[in-house]
């Protein structure tokens, strides 16, 4: 359920990054090229986490572990963006992806970065089914 839902975030920030380079023909972007091409990746991780995933609880375990470094990561991200950029952050974390910076409150990055840092944690540390590993 965890793998499916961060698919669907990731893949509709995926579709937002496109959505930039393709609606207005501007130029180039390489931030929302970049943007798109990790929540493409991203999102096929999740999706295959969520699909092919095992479900002993030692996995789940691990992959809730990745989780959590995930979502320290993002709340890491929105700290030291925070810090460096001030507001100025907003604009540089949400115009890749097409918001504009009203819509986009330093709480709300906050907890996109939380939510989402934690199910690309998940997805990344999920085994599957095709794993060979057992540590």
């Amino acid at each position: 359920m965890i793998g499916a839902v961060s698919g669907v975030c990731f893949a509709a920030l995926a579709a937002g990054a496109v959505s930039v380079l393709i609606a207005p023909p501007r130029s180039l972007r390489l931030s929302s090229l970049g943007c798109a091409a990790v929540m493409v990746c991203l999102s096929y991780l999740s999706f295959r986490a969520a699909t092919a995933g095992r479900t002993d609880e030692s996995s789940f375990l691990r992959a809730l572990w990745g989780g959590v470094g995930g979502a320290l990561v993002g709340l890491l991200v929105v700290v030291v963006a925070y810090v460096l950029f001030r507001q100025g952050a907003r604009a540089y974390l949400a115009h890749p992806v097409g918001l504009r910076f009203s819509q986009v409150t330093l709480g709300r990055l906050l907890l996109a970065f939380l939510f989402l840092g934690f199910g690309a944690g998940f997805a990344i540390r999920t085994r599957t089914g095709m794993d060979e590993t057992n540590g």
